[in-house]
């Protein structure tokens, strides 16, 4: 089934896409080994029943302060242990980084050697084998904190606790591209599936705004577990200024943003088409019309990437073309990353590194957006899905 048909075909309840996909066992369970985490005692982060629904603490970033969240000074400081540690592989701060020349400002970094793959080891696993499963190989010094609900009203910080059942996991990434970088695994020691759902979402949503600093990003990418085998992850870290493409230019798709709860931009100018849903009051909403969106995008094996960014309250979509060039893509590991897609490249060579340039990067980043005919098709259903949800 195309993209353009299951965007365009309605069915007898309304709604885009009914489709219920089969996923092989192999692709829905992942587990912690029992042993990695057998007998750890790590801080414990727990949200509280407060802010789950309510408009506290979703206002977004205002300006600079210099007071931090409770999670945003247990987070850093227990990255800034595990780096005086030696667990980085490199100093990221030392690595060398430019805006390359042009209208678009992309970021380029160079770290030698460096090797998107890394990210998340697993060990005897054979895809598609439904009677094993992807098992983690942790260092125990690896998982900063945990993350999970509380029974309480407001939310409260354990120094140490076992790590539970249905925790999220916050883990270093020792290749970080920048400062604080880290991987956040929703329910990541029971079985979970690797396709993005609303309460993976919402957490990653959540820990972005309990950690409130306009500094903190978080990306997600649908591909890094599909195409590897990998866990459901998103990854988290620090920067400076405003990635590339939060400075541009927006053109509103539906609404009249002075009176309903719910925005939903289309970025404008940019080389890859992309939407931004952004709440003034009503964090669930947003997060629950993005999780659908994206649901309705897996069942079609649409690639998608994510940005997280002005403290929870802002998240980025680009859906990306399956054309012949991005199949290749996939194939050879050269698709844009979630952080490609957001305006920052990291170049494992100097060579590569100096000569880097705009005509490239938008060369690449064009030719896996999703076409026109398709775009126009998303905005029509996230306007559908948000209009329906706004008046249930």
């Amino acid at each position: 089934m195309k993209f353009k048909y299951f965007m365009a075909r309605q069915f007898d309840d309304g709604l885009f896409v009914i489709r219920n996909k089969e996923v092989p066992v192999s692709f829905q369970l992942c587990f912690l080994t029992v042993s990695c985490l057998a007998g750890i005692s790590v801080p414990l982060y727990k949200f509280g029943h407060k802010n789950a629904n309510s408009n506290e603490n979703h206002g977004g970033c205002s300006g600079f302060t210099e007071e931090h969240s409770l999670i945003d000074t247990l987070l850093l400081a227990q990255w800034e242990d595990r780096a005086a540690k030696g667990l980085l592989s490199y100093d990221v701060t030392a690595c060398e980084t430019k805006i390359i020349c042009g209208r678009s400002k992309f970021i380029a970094q160079f770290i030698e050697g460096w090797n998107s793959k890394h990210s998340l080891r697993h060990v005897g696993v054979k895809d598609l084998d439904p009677s094993k499963y992807k098992m983690m190989n942790l260092n125990r010094e690896e998982v900063l904190f945990c993350v999970a609900e509380s029974e309480n009203m407001t939310y409260e910080l354990i120094s140490s606790a076992t790590v539970l059942s249905k925790a999220t996991l916050i883990i270093i990434n020792e290749n970080p591209i920048e400062y604080g970088h880290v991987f956040i695994i929703p329910s990541a020691v029971c079985g979970f599936h690797q396709l993005l759902d609303l309460n993976s979402l919402e957490v990653a949503a959540r820990i972005a705004v309990h950690v409130n600093n306009c500094f903190f990003q978080i990306v997600y990418d649908s591909s890094a577990a599909s195409t590897t085998g990998n866990y459901l992850h998103f990854e988290a870290c620090y920067f400076a200024n405003p990635l590339p493409v939060e400075m541009v230019p927006v053109i509103p798709v539906l609404g009249d943003w002075e009176n309903i709860e719910l925005k939903i931009f289309e970025i404008a100018s940019y080389p890859i088409k992309g939407l931004v849903f952004k709440c003034k009051e009503n964090f669930k909403l947003m997060v629950s019309l993005v999780a659908e969106v994206c649901s309705r995008l897996q069942d079609q094996d649409v690639p998608h990437k994510l940005l997280i960014t002005d403290c929870g309250t802002k998240i980025f979509l680009f859906p990306q073309g399956q054309n012949e060039a991005m199949v290749q893509g996939f194939k050879t590991g050269s698709n844009p990353s979630a952080w490609e897609c957001v305006g920052y490249f990291v170049f494992k060579t100097k060579l590569e590194f100096d000569q880097a340039t705009e005509e490239s990067i938008l060369k690449r980043l064009t030719a896996a957006s999703l076409n026109n005919e398709n775009f126009q098709a998303l905005k029509q259903l996230c306007c559908f899905l948000a209009s329906k949800m706004l008046l249930a």
